[in-house]
């Protein structure tokens, strides 16, 4: 199958995937946003910053290494080297997490529950390596079908069992259940699924090949995973898991669907830069295409998260009305982070995992982080929300200057593809802004009516003023091809 049929295939199902992902998940979402408490959100935040960090310690990047390595490097022992390595580091670094994390963060932030709420997150960490190589040689052979089905069926269990839990009371213990069931019933699935069985095999040349490129890989998916995550921990531990609950679900509702329109689009174009290493040009034009889709699909759902969210207070209740103002916010911080978003996708694919390592050093603790205190400690969860929008601006400048020096490819490609993609959206939401600031009607109804004159408008200018690039996309999706210029 040619490279171009390949990225319409992949697109194709990781988007099938997403929407019945994002349906089911919405429905999970409202249920269990009427049924719990911030607090419950707050706990959970809490604990995801510590399990979610050793998470990513257990990987070892070996998952991207197999997708970005050569064929003929990955031999049966290459493959059960990384199986045993990271299922042996596995074991370790949960027990690490259960019996000495868990107990510290429940003291860092004095909240008891953690120290039994963090080691049940924590299971993943021990099921994840068991399915990784698996999965690791779906994405490498483009295996996107089988991808997306099992990742339905976990999703929807783990959301069917979640809400039943959050029904009979069990708070916090619902999302909990969620992560883990969901780990769990893909483990199965995979094994089911893949030829691939792994053989009592320990090569020390492999461990050596696999470990040079995840290291750096590791390393930078830890500081990227302090990156996402270092605002909970200050908020939890400077203000309280109330505010850091509403903090929380406003990223839930608005950057949950950043990242997993970037999974779509990374989880198909990482394997297909690591096999275009070579071809820059065609990896600039792929990548400014991706930026364009990106722009044009995210930014009109977060245009109507940040004009129409009082929809929030009616879909999941008015408990959560401290949560609208940081939702806004994050919103606009969102559209930003559009820019780079698959930053680390290409680096990686260019075995740059070095370099992306050292800029995110620099980007996470001399701006990121500091901006996050600052604006924490001196102005609660607003001023953490504004924070979080000035660093994405200056990150996205590291980006591009790493992006223009390592991988020659022009700012002004990057700059616009994103510009066209999220100006139908500005256009269409200053006209809503201006008209409707006439009516004063509150309301439901008004708030819905409002929402649908903006969706619609989005999409006629969307239209109209990318025609070019929609027809040749419907094109490319019929004839099963796609271009990169």
């Amino acid at each position: 199958m040619s490279t171009s049929k390949q990225i319409v295939n992949g697109v194709t199902w990781t988007t099938i995937q997403t929407l019945i992902n994002r349906s089911s998940d919405f429905i999970v979402k409202m249920i269990l946003a009427r049924l719990l408490f911030p607090e419950d959100y707050g706990l959970i935040g809490m604990a995801v910053v510590f399990s979610g960090f050793f998470k990513e310690i257990t990987n070892l990047g070996f998952g991207s290494a197999i997708i970005q390595r050569h064929e003929s490097i990955i031999t049966k022992a290459y493959l059960s080297t990384a199986f045993w390595t990271n299922f042996i580091w596995s074991l370790f670094t949960f027990l690490i997490l259960s019996f000495i994390i868990g107990p510290l963060a429940a003291s860092f932030y004095n909240e008891e529950a953690l120290i039994y709420v963090i080691p049940a997150l924590g299971v993943s960490i021990l099921t994840n390596p068991l399915y990784l190589i698996h999965r690791s040689l779906f994405f490498k052979e483009l295996e996107f079908k089988k991808i997306s089905r099992i990742n339905n069926i976990a999703n929807i269990t783990s959301g069917v069992v979640a809400v039943i839990l959050a029904f009979l009371g069990a708070g916090v213990w619902a999302l909990v259940a969620q992560s883990v069931v969901l780990t769990i019933v893909e483990m199965p699935l995979y094994y089911r699924a893949s030829k691939w069985k792994v053989d009592f095999l320990w090569d020390k040349e492999s461990f050596h090949n696999i470990f040079g490129f995840g290291v750096f890989t590791t390393l930078s998916g830890l500081v990227n995973r302090f990156a996402s995550q270092g605002d909970y921990l200050l908020v939890g531990k400077l203000l309280n898991k109330v505010e850091l609950g509403f903090y929380s679900f406003a990223f839930i509702m608005t950057d949950s669907f950043r990242v997993q329109v970037r999974q779509i689009i990374d989880s198909v174009m990482y394997p297909i830069y690591s096999k275009n290493q070579h071809d820059i040009i065609k990896q600039e034009g792929f990548m400014n295409k991706s930026i364009f889709f990106n722009s044009l699909i995210i930014t009109p759902i977060m245009g109507v998260m940040f004009i129409s969210t009082e929809l929030v207070t009616y879909i999941f209740g008015h408990k959560w009305v401290g949560s609208l103002l940081i939702m806004k916010i994050i919103a606009v911080s969102v559209v930003v982070q559009i820019i780079t978003n698959s930053f680390s996708t290409i680096m990686r694919a260019n075995n740059l995992s070095y370099i992306e390592f050292k800029l995110q050093l620099v980007k996470v603790f001399l701006f990121y982080f500091p901006l996050i205190f600052v604006g924490t400690y001196y102005y609660g969860t607003i001023g953490c929300s504004y924070a979080v929008v000035i660093a994405r601006v200056v990150i996205n400048i590291i980006n591009i200057y790493g992006l223009k020096k390592y991988l020659n490819i022009k700012p002004k490609g990057i700059l616009i593809s994103f510009y066209k993609g999220i100006l139908p959206t500005f256009i269409s939401g200053f006209i809503v802004i201006t008209v409707f600031y006439f009516f004063k009607f509150e309301g439901v109804i008004f708030v819905l009516i409002k929402t649908l004159i903006l969706f619609i408008l989005i999409v006629v200018l969307s239209y109209l003023m990318n025609k070019k690039e929609i027809k040749n996309l419907v094109a490319n999706f019929k004839n099963k091809t796609i271009t990169y210029e």
